[in-house]
């Protein structure tokens, strides 16, 4: 699965990669959500388009999903993402 970013501030900038192992959309989206996010300076405003209705329910149960045990979270597709 391929993931890509673009960074839009005085220039453009292209981040192009692609995951290994198991393919999964929702694998592919939050490695590019979490790449953007470490490149991304301090206390810089982000803006993250995403429609992956499996990927904002992840994000959304998050803290819910931290207060289970590591069995159970292991359990869960992607949780180690």
């Amino acid at each position: 699965m391929g993931l890509n970013w673009i960074y839009v501030n005085n220039k453009v900038l292209v981040f192009i990669t692609s995951t290994t192992l198991w393919p999964s959309s929702t694998k592919a989206e939050i490695l590019a959500y979490l790449t953007a996010l470490i490149v991304t300076l301090l206390k810089a405003k982000v803006t993250i388009f995403l429609d992956s209705k499996a990927t904002i329910d992840g994000f959304n149960r998050l803290n819910d999903t931290l207060q289970l045990s590591v069995y159970k979270r292991e359990k869960i597709l992607n949780f180690t993402l």
